[in-house]
């Protein structure tokens, strides 16, 4: 049984050479033609499930079934990136399903025919070709198609082996998932899905198409989860895979039942996504409400600015007064300094003039004492001894002059020291009082200067979000606008290209007719050659026989002893004939020989010109390729 795809295009030869019939790849069996519509239908391998997305639940029993008909899946995309062609167009509905027997099923892909080829003829010049949740965010910007693209769908996939419903079918498939998708929102990660299952996926859906892994890299980590088992005693498998193995062993062997009521908005089928206009213009809107946001808030970080310097300004004055203060401060606190050295000074000389007194009185004691003894002991001494005493009452009474007038200047000393204790009271008292003051300017101060933080954090952030936004809305708007000259420019070379290519190919068509007439040429003369050859061939046996014949009448002949004259004659006769039918036997095989030799000639050209015609075709071919690995390079 066969499948039938129409093809509303234009089919060309060359398209035949990217057909390539691997394993997990469509057959395809030609093309035909609707003789109603004239359009074109494309004949392909019959498969009795029809699309993944008609038969998910029936295939993803458990977690070996799952990843067996993921590992046919990616095998069958490594094989179209192994000839490094692109899909352009991989979803669930171009994998087709053929089951064999019970829980045996054949996963092949279809639709891959290089759908820059197929779909560049009829779409709009932006349009964007496919359904919408397996389309790679690159793609929507307006990047050209890679194969991480491919790996992206191929991620939106192993999601719905997860969670067996189409991806994002709550949502409506219009600009704003379109920006979503951009922005990185992908489908919810189903619950008790393996961590390493969960890994590879996010890798294969990463925003940076560099970041995804290749189909080879995807395929062998997948082959190894499957196939390393039964290829290895488990003591030889290395942790990590172990425990990934572990992971998809021990996973709950259930079907998933989120059911989720699809959007009226979601759509399935492919088709053109005229997203990039849409994109431009919404780029258009967005970029003129950045600029009117940006134009407030400019006025606005104006007026805080404004306010900050004020506040700056007002803090100058305030620490310039706090300078000052502090100065004072320092000036009063060298003061006191001064004035406690003066008083520690006049102590000490205090200390040192109540030392003296002290020194004084005990001598002036001892002197008094040592009089009296005099003047019991020595009565006739008293005349001298009262003037002595005169004297010495003189003297006590100088003493008491300087012990008052110490005294004085002691009093005058405590006045002092009194009067700077008053001052160092005072000067703590304004201290305090400048300290506290200073305290609760310190905390206002910090207090409006956290407010205006924290409003300056709020704009400089909002700030950034906007210029970031207007950065990427910019950056798109760009490579929308660089992708439309390019276009314009690569439909230029290709033009050229495409009408190089027409006259090559005109001129190899020229060529290749007049070998084939060659050939033809050639194989005419050699079935004459043939013929001639298989014409000698019976002339050579008639001519064996004859001479077979003849030998045998000699032998009658000589065999008769009754010999005439006549007999004789008639005898040399034949000998002589029998010599001719020889030499002309010999001839004949000569002729055979040369006739075998120029028949050999003329295949041996034949085979030339087959040679010649085949490294032609090659050549032509190799042309083709390249012209068009050109084109494609080109194109992106």
């Amino acid at each position: 049984m066969i499948n039938l795809k129409i093809l509303n295009i234009l089919i060309k030869e060359d398209l035949w050479e990217i057909i390539e019939y691997s394993n997990q790849i469509i057959g395809i069996y030609g093309f035909t033609k609707d003789p109603d519509t004239l359009n074109y239908v494309l004949i392909m391998e019959y498969t009795n499930k029809n699309s993944l997305k008609r038969c998910l639940t029936e295939i993803t029993k458990n977690w070996e079934q799952k990843l067996f008909c993921l590992y046919q899946i990616i095998r069958g995309l490594d094989n179209i990136h192994g000839e490094d062609l692109i899909h352009y167009n991989f979803h669930d509905g171009n994998i087709l399903c053929k089951k064999y027997k019970e829980n045996i099923y054949g996963i092949f892909i279809s639709d891959y025919l290089g759908l820059y080829q197929l779909t560049k003829s009829f779409l709009k010049e932006n349009d964007i070709y496919g359904i919408l949740p397996f389309i790679a965010p690159e793609i929507l910007r307006g990047q050209p198609y890679t194969q991480a693209s491919d790996i992206y769908s191929f991620s939106i996939i192993m999601w719905e082996f997860t969670s067996e419903i189409s991806p994002f079918n709550d949502k409506a498939h219009d600009l704003q998932l379109a920006l979503s998708i951009c922005k990185g929102k992908r489908p919810e990660i189903i619950e008790n899905t393996p961590q390493c299952y969960i890994d590879l996926m996010k890798k294969c859906w990463d925003e940076d198409p560099l970041k995804r892994p290749s189909s080879e890299e995807v395929l062998n980590i997948i082959g190894d989860w499957i196939f390393l088992p039964w290829h290895k005693e488990i003591e030889d498998i290395n942790e990590e895979l172990k425990n990934n193995i572990m992971e998809f062993i021990n996973a709950p062997i259930e079907h998933n039942n989120l059911i989720v009521e699809s959007h009226p908005k979601a759509c399935y089928t492919k088709g053109s996504q005229g997203f990039l206009v849409n994109l431009q213009q919404n780029s258009t809107l967005q970029n003129e409400e950045l600029a009117k946001k940006e134009s407030t808030l400019q006025i606005q970080i104006t007026n805080l600015q404004s306010e900050k310097q004020a506040l700056v300004d007002k803090l100058s004055e305030q620490l310039k007064q706090n300078s000052q203060l502090n100065q004072e401060k320092n000036n009063l606190q060298n003061e006191l300094v001064q004035t406690e050295t003066i008083i520690q000074e006049l102590k000490s000389k205090q200390d040192q003039f109540t030392n003296q007194l002290n020194q004084f009185q005990i001598e002036l004691a001892i002197t008094i004492e040592e009089e009296n003894l005099k003047l019991e002991k020595i009565a006739e001494t008293y005349q001298s001894s009262q003037n002595e005493l005169v004297n010495l009452q003189q003297r006590n009474s100088q003493t008491e002059k300087v012990i008052l007038k110490l005294e004085n200047e002691l009093f005058d000393l405590q006045q002092r020291n009194l009067k700077f204790e008053q001052n160092n009271q005072n000067l703590k008292q304004r201290n305090f009082e400048f300290e506290q003051n200073n305290q609760n300017l310190r905390l206002n101060l910090a207090k409006q200067i956290n407010k205006f933080a924290e409003k300056e954090n709020i704009l400089q952030t909002q700030i950034i979000d906007l210029q970031n936004e207007k950065q990427n809305l910019a950056g798109i708007l760009i490579n929308l606008t660089e992708q439309l000259k390019q276009n314009k420019l690569t439909n230029l070379k290709i033009q050229d290209q495409i009408s190089q290519l027409k006259q090559d190919e005109i001129k190899l068509q020229e060529k290749l007719a007049q070998i084939e007439a060659n050939i033809q040429e050639l194989k005419s003369h050699k079935e004459s050659l043939i013929e001639q050859k298989e014409q000698l061939e019976v002339n050579y046996e008639q001519i064996k026989q004859e001479k077979i014949r003849l030998q045998n009448m000699v032998s009658d002949f000589l065999q008769d002893q009754k010999f005439t004259t006549e007999l004789k004659a008639k005898l040399a006769k034949l000998e002589k004939e029998i010599a001719q039918l020889e030499q002309k036997l010999i001839i004949e095989e000569q002729i055979k020989i040369q006739l075998t030799q120029a028949l050999q000639i003329k295949e041996d050209r034949i085979n030339e010109l087959e040679q010649e015609l085949i490294n032609l075709d090659q050549e032509r071919i190799k042309k083709l390729q390249d012209k068009r690995k050109e084109l494609k390079f080109i194109e992106h």
